[in-house]
């Protein structure tokens, strides 16, 4: 019989959780093949020791997600984890300082379709809505914003356009955002 030592059976644990998490969350196979590749590493390279499992499959997850521009916050990997929050923030705060993973940020356009799909817009405000975005990035008006926040101003604002046409001369994002 063969036996396999604790280092191997602490690397399967942990991408088994990955795999039962992603699918929970119904993610790509991107995502849980970027998660289970940081997973390895961190395991590899012994960062692991002194933290749980879960807590660091949960957040090479997270940071699996983020790395494919998949917009999931925190929240959803923690409603599917078996840790709580508090661990998985500084698993996941600890790698990507220790590990430089290259994380983009989160940019309003990863968001949009989340909210064009929650509030169930139509094609047209949709159009407008990913026009208004189009401009708002163009001009920097924007960044470091929050990103879902902006994304739900551009659906509200292509929602309530009285005139959809192409020409926005009077549009909100033009007029810059009020300080």
């Amino acid at each position: 019989m063969v036996s396999h030592g604790g280092n191997e059976r602490t690397l399967r644990t942990g991408l088994r959780e990955i795999d039962r998490m992603a699918s929970a969350l119904g993610l790509p196979q991107a995502v849980t093949e970027t998660g289970s590749m940081v997973y390895r590493r961190i395991h590899d390279e012994g960062f692991l020791h002194g933290r749980t499992i879960e807590g660091c499959a949960s957040a090479a997850l997270y940071a699996g997600a983020r790395i494919e521009r998949i917009p999931r916050g925190i929240a959803a990997v923690v409603c599917v984890s078996r840790v709580e929050r508090k661990r998985i923030e500084r698993a996941y705060r600890a790698m990507l300082k220790e590990f430089r993973l290259g994380v983009p940020p989160v940019e309003p356009t990863d968001v949009l379709p989340q909210i064009l799909t929650a509030v169930d817009a139509s094609s047209e405000t949709e159009s407008a809505a990913r026009q208004l975005l189009r401009e708002a990035m163009s001009t920097d008006t924007f960044v470091g914003r929050y990103p879902g926040g902006v994304a739900a101003g551009v659906v509200y604002c292509g929602a309530v356009r009285p005139n959809r046409g192409s020409h926005r001369q009077n549009s909100p994002l033009q007029r810059g955002s009020p300080r």
